[in-house]
C-alpha cells in the first residue's frame, strides 16, 4: 500500500515540472541589451568606447557607428594653442639666454636631466589638458614657424640675431687670460686648457685672441694662425 501511495506522489510531482506530451513549454524571452550597454568584448572596452556608438535590439539593431569625437575636437579654441606655443618658447629661449653661452655649448648628464624635466614641466603649459591630434598638430605647426621666423629674422636682421644669439666674448688676448670674464662666464679654466689642446697651442704666450663663441664654444687664434 505505502509503495503505491510513494509511486503516484512521484508522478504527479514529474507531471508538474515536464509539460504533457504534444505541448511547448512557454519560453521567457532573453534579456535585451539596451543602446547603453558597454560596446565591444570587455577587453576592449577601455578602447572602443570613446570611438564607438553602440545600437542594439530591435529596430534600431546595427554595427558599431565610429564617431571619433575625442581625436580632433579641441578643448579650446586653436589660437590659444598658438598663443601657448609661442610664450612658451619665449619664455625658454629667454632662460636659454640667461643661463650664459656656455652652459648652452657643454652637454652633460645634468644638462640631459635638465632637459627632460623642463619638457615635462611645459608640456601641460602648452597644450592645456587637451589630448586631441588637432591640438598636438597645432602646438608642432606653431613652434616650426616660429624657430623659423626667428631663423629668418637673425640671417637678415644683425640687431635680431645679436638679441637672440648675443655676441662672441674675447677670453683672452696676447697671451693673457681674462679671469673675471671666465668666472662671469661660466668658464673653468680646465675648459679653457681643453680648448688649447684642440688648437695645438701648448703656451699662453702663443695665444693672440681668444673667442667663447655664441654657440658656446671656445675658439683661439694663436700668432702662428695669425701669419698665414
Amino acid at each position: 500500500m505505502w509503495i503505491v501511495v510513494i509511486c503516484s506522489r512521484q508522478v504527479q510531482r514529474l507531471s508538474q515540472i515536464s509539460p504533457s506530451p504534444g505541448v511547448i513549454p512557454e519560453q521567457k524571452p532573453l534579456p535585451r541589451l539596451s543602446s547603453t550597454s558597454p560596446a565591444g568584448p570587455p577587453c576592449l572596452r577601455g578602447f572602443l568606447l570613446p570611438w564607438c556608438n553602440v545600437r542594439s535590439g530591435g529596430s534600431n539593431a546595427g554595427p558599431w557607428i565610429p564617431t571619433m569625437p575625442s581625436l580632433f575636437e579641441l578643448s579650446f579654441p586653436w589660437w590659444e594653442f598658438v598663443l601657448r606655443s609661442v610664450a612658451v618658447y619665449v619664455a625658454v629661449m629667454v632662460l636659454v639666454r640667461l643661463s650664459g653661452k656656455r652652459a648652452v655649448g657643454q652637454f652633460t648628464p645634468f644638462d640631459l636631466v635638465l632637459l627632460i624635466l623642463v619638457g615635462n614641466a611645459v608640456q601641460n603649459g602648452m597644450n592645456g589638458g587637451d589630448n586631441s591630434l588637432t591640438g598636438a598638430l597645432l602646438l608642432v605647426v606653431s613652434l616650426m614657424v616660429l624657430n623659423y621666423a626667428v631663423a629668418w629674422l637673425s640671417a637678415r636682421y644683425p640687431a635680431v640675431r645679436k638679441l637672440v644669439e648675443g655676441s662672441p666674448v674675447e677670453l683672452a688676448r696676447d697671451g693673457h687670460i681674462f679671469r673675471d670674464v671666465l668666472k662671469r662666464e661660466l668658464v673653468s679654466r680646465a675648459d679653457f686648457d681643453k680648448a688649447m689642446r684642440e688648437s695645438s697651442c701648448m703656451d699662453l704666450d702663443q695665444i693672440k685672441l681668444a673667442l667663447l663663441e655664441t654657440n658656446g664654444r671656445i675658439s683661439i687664434v694663436t700668432y702662428r694662425d695669425a701669419e698665414k
